[in-house]
């Protein structure tokens, strides 16, 4: 953990600094979509997955 602290640290910019505080955002939104998805059982996942091979068969 530390070497990727000096590693950013290293590099001295801005973006760096804040990679830390977007990564820990992201996981936040994961684990509460995962939570959500939980929350409302396999029926939601199922709805999502249907959302998501559409969208892929759109691409």
């Amino acid at each position: 953990v530390y070497k990727i602290i000096n590693k950013s640290r290293n590099f001295g910019n801005i973006p760096s600094k804040f990679l830390p505080i977007i990564i820990v955002k992201i996981i936040n939104i994961v684990a509460i979509a995962f939570i959500f998805i939980v929350g409302f059982g396999n029926r939601t996942f199922d709805i999502i997955a249907r959302d998501i091979k559409k969208i892929t068969a759109n691409i």
